[in-house]
């Protein structure tokens, strides 16, 4: 934004403040006459100056109230109400997106948070808009540094969030006592670092992060938490989309907003990391970073001043990461979070507070090219193979298990052989009893489960030689179901793409692709053979799936562009395997692993997928797991962290534990 625009949107600003609310579109009426664009930029900084000064002006509302000091009246819970399978134990405090209490989570027997919209605010669309957000967001996430979303559900008109209870204080509160220490400020902002890394793998920028949102344990354990104003964003070879919500609204806090989020411009995943500068410069120095009386003011220094320099007791080091993260153009910040993670490293408290003496200039080059020898070796060191060091049995029910194996973060869904035949279960990823999760469609097959975990793709079987089932959508907190136009896929063959967007499914031996609601229909490919177990690409771009030739063939992996009409082999010329199937890649799409038949055993392979410019790696497959069990159907978990499999003594078809 031009700096004479800037200064006279401020103008007008200031001038309708003056004016009684009722006067001020009049005003901005006559002021803006040849330039709506220049109305709506000012309407829309009312409109924020507005909303953040009643959220303060509300004691009810004040983020972080004591228990003691909120009003009871005001409150939308009474200890010992149930919500769901959760009883309310106690009041914790209130924020402006609604009240937050310690429960009672009395199927599993363990101490929860609730978040509760009141039902006067459940009355306001854009509030449960940004509640519904929230939950998606954070549960779609499996991160240490991201507060675990447990479930969400609505009872009447009170919409409420569980999730895990972290016990400490908001970092808000720490830097209220002064500035932090620096050991304290690199172990906060390194796990900060690492919880956005997962957020933006996962394709969601948080757009509203401050000392307020995020909370410290007692253990120094970060948790990052709402994400009532995440953006969700696809990004492809080409180029990167961003789903735009809240047009020609500023979102976010004033203070800790990016330049790019006050211009209301589209923001990526470097907006997050300006507002961890911000949050870096004030834990230094205990101040804010971009300080004024209003918040118009606060968003002017943002676009256009620097913070105050940092105390000497700073390291350099870390003064530059702080530096570099504030740059106002994105493309001189840090370009992602693992980046920043890095940086962080080697800063400690150890680093002189201040530069060198002129007399000791020589040792510091000298120094500073044995780091950048360091450096180059270790960017350039040849890439070794992942490898699993742990196993983990996660059921133990000896019941038939088929897949796939979807997850929304905290559980594994699956389909299970029961005494009354094939019914949905669901496990907790860190294992125990399987348990029913009931579905709206009868004799339906899991196929996949939405980007934003919120929703299942169904398969409704009918008996018949050929195995062909009509595609549909279940929400994954209970519901009606719809039906996904007219499409129906072979074998459950059938995905969705990473941004929700569109569905690819096999039928007649053909593979097809089709927008979210069954519409613009048009075929990839034909293959003679059955096509199934179907992924996409993390970026979008590609599909790959397995072909059954049939008549004892062995089966293969092929993959197809989406923005073509052609298929081609994965592995050609790799001769190791009897057959390879069932694959699917990590979420950062650095790897795709799959199973392969191997002198008669079937295991776990993998195949790195990127690799940076100046690094060096294996070619080919490598093997991950090498047991003499079967392990089926491989899938990453959404950190990307664990591997999910099947292990199993008999046929492949069902398998006895995940």
């Amino acid at each position: 934004m031009e700096t004479d625009r800037w200064s006279r949107i401020q103008q007008l600003y200031h001038a309708a403040q003056e004016l009684p609310p009722s006067a001020r579109a009049e005003f901005l009426s006559q002021s803006c006459l040849n330039d709506p664009e220049l109305r709506r930029e000012v309407e829309s900084l009312l409109a924020y100056e507005k909303q953040a000064d009643g959220l303060l002006e509300n004691p009810e509302w004040k983020a972080d109230t004591p228990p003691e000091t909120a009003p009871p009246g005001a409150r939308a819970m009474a200890v010992g109400s149930q919500l769901g399978s959760f009883r309310i134990l106690d009041f914790l405090g209130a924020g402006g997106m609604g009240e937050v209490y310690r429960a009672r989570d009395t199927r599993l027997h363990r101490d929860v948070a609730i978040k509760v919209l009141p039902a006067g605010l459940a009355r306001e669309p854009e509030r449960v808009a940004r509640f519904e957000r929230e939950a998606r967001a954070a549960g779609a996430l499996n991160h240490p540094n991201i507060v675990a979303v447990h479930d969400i559900g609505r009872d009447h008109d009170t919409y409420w969030i569980a999730t895990e209870l972290v016990i400490g204080e908001p970092l808000a509160k720490m830097i209220e006592r002064g500035p932090v220490v620096v050991h304290r400020v690199l172990q906060i902002a390194t796990q900060v670092a690492d919880g956005l890394a997962a957020a933006h793998a996962a394709g969601i920028v948080h757009r509203d992060l401050k000392p307020a949102n995020i909370m410290i344990t007692r253990d120094w354990r970060v948790k990052i938490v709402d994400f009532g104003l995440a953006l969700r964003q696809r990004t492809s070879q080409d180029s990167t989309t961003v789903d735009v919500t809240d047009e020609g609204t500023i979102l976010g806090t004033a203070g800790y907003m990016s330049p790019e989020q006050v211009r209301r411009e589209a923001v990526d995943h470097r907006s997050d990391l300006f507002s961890v500068g911000v949050v870096l410069h004030e834990m230094c120095s205990g101040k804010r970073a971009f300080p004024g009386a209003s918040s118009i003011e606060v968003m002017n220094a943002v676009l256009k001043d620097q913070p105050a320099e940092l105390p000497a007791s700073v390291p350099p080091a870390l003064v530059l990461i702080v530096r570099r993260c504030l740059e106002k153009d994105p493309a001189r910040r840090f370009q992602s979070a693992a980046d920043l993670g890095f940086a962080l490293q080697p800063s400690s408290p150890s680093l002189p507070p201040a530069a060198a003496p002129k007399r000791r200039t020589r040792l510091k080059w000298a120094a500073l090219a044995a780091a950048a020898v360091a450096a180059v070796f270790w960017l350039t060191r040849p890439l070794p193979p992942p490898q699993l060091t742990a196993t983990v049995q996660l059921t133990n029910d000896g019941r038939g298990k088929r897949p796939p194996w979807l997850s929304d973060g905290s559980r594994i869904f699956f389909r299970s052989l029961s005494a009354a035949g094939m019914e949905t279960d669901q496990v907790s990823v860190k294992g125990g009893e399987s348990i029913a999760l009931p579905l709206p469609v009868k004799n339906a097959d899991l196929v996949d489960i939405s980007p934003d975990r919120t929703e299942l793709l169904l398969c409704p079987y009918e008996k018949s030689a050929v195995p062909v089932c009509e595609l549909w959508v279940a929400p994954l907190m209970g519901g009606s179901a719809r039906r996904l136009g007219s499409l129906a896929a072979q074998d459950g063959a059938a995905a969705w793409s990473p941004d929700g967007r569109q569905v690819v499914y096999a039928k007649d031996q053909e593979l097809h692709i089709a927008t979210n609601d069954g519409t613009e229909v048009r075929k990839l490919a034909t293959f003679s053979g059955v096509i199934y177990a179907l992924h996409w690409s993390p970026d979008g771009s590609t599909v790959r799936f397995s072909v059954d030739p049939g008549a004892g063939a062995p089966g293969s992996l092929w993959e197809a562009p989406i923005d073509g009409n052609r298929a081609y082999p994965l592995l050609p010329g790799w001769k190791t395997a009897t057959y390879t199937c069932c694959g699917t890649w990590t979420p950062d799409g650095k790897y795709f692993v799959f199973q392969a038949g191997v002198n008669g055993m079937t295991n776990v392979w993998a195949l790195r997928e990127k690799v940076a410019w100046f690094q060096r790696a294996e070619r080919g497959p490598f093997q991950l797991t090498n047991s003499p069990l079967e392990m089926l159907h491989p899938v990453s978990s959404p950190d990307g962290s664990a591997c999910l499999s099947t292990v199993t003594r008999n046929a492949p078809s069902f398998s006895g534990t995940i």
